[in-house]
């Protein structure tokens, strides 16, 4: 996904990023939307929960994002460290 492999970058700071991170922002706000409204209902530990909601769609759709990209950076972080220690 697009958007999980940017969140790394997005914690960096700059006149071009901030222009950036609004763009970024809409587009993901635009996706998101999309999904969230082709979403009947949420698996969760081997459970089926129906989701009525669009507003509750749109943020359950966020709050995995957010898992992803924090699992990404913890794993981008992993990788620098292994490269750094076998320097």
């Amino acid at each position: 996904m697009f958007g999980v492999d940017m969140i790394p970058h997005l914690s960096k700071t700059g006149p071009a990023l901030d222009l950036f991170k609004a763009k970024f922002e809409v587009v993901m706000d635009e996706a998101r939307s999309e999904q969230a409204a082709s979403m009947t209902e949420f698996h969760w530990l081997g459970h089926k929960f129906p989701i009525s909601n669009a507003k509750t769609r749109v943020s359950i759709l966020k709050a995995i994002g957010a898992v992803l990209g924090q699992r990404t950076v913890e794993r981008n972080q992993l990788f620098v460290s292994i490269a750094k220690s076998k320097r």
